[in-house]
């Protein structure tokens, strides 16, 4: 495996934790929904949503880290809470409709607590408009 010096998908940032406390205490929005989470790092919002929701995917656009993540200890949170882990480089419009394809159902949610660059945010709202 290479190494890779961006730490973006590999730490928990507040962002996650802030996320992780609104969605704790207004779990019912999670109740029995499908749901995607975009740029998911190490899937803690993930394994948290799979506690109410019906479906969840988990997408980070890091190939190298979501083989290791397969690969190790995730691969048994993977299992043991029926989540689904999938690569996706925001804006790639090929690999967001094999997700759709994957995932026939419409996602109800779409998450993430990611988004502080004008060009990162740009190719986010191109892969949310392509799943909506």
């Amino acid at each position: 495996m290479a190494v890779d010096y961006d730490l973006t998908g590999q730490l928990v940032w507040a962002g996650a934790v802030l996320l992780n406390i609104y969605l704790s205490k207004n779990a019912e929005i999670l109740d029995g929904r499908s749901v995607i989470e975009l740029g998911s790092g190490v899937g803690n919002t993930g394994i948290l949503c799979n506690e109410f929701c019906q479906e969840v995917v988990l997408t980070d656009h890091n190939k190298e880290f979501l083989e290791a993540r397969s690969k190790h200890h995730l691969t048994n949170f993977l299992l043991l809470f029926s989540l689904t882990a999938e690569k996706l480089e925001w804006g790639n419009s090929v690999e967001i409709s094999g997700i759709l394809q994957k995932h026939p159902g419409a996602f109800d949610l779409v998450l993430g607590d990611i988004g502080n660059e004008k060009e990162i945010c740009r190719r986010l709202k191109a892969s949310v408009n392509h799943i909506y």
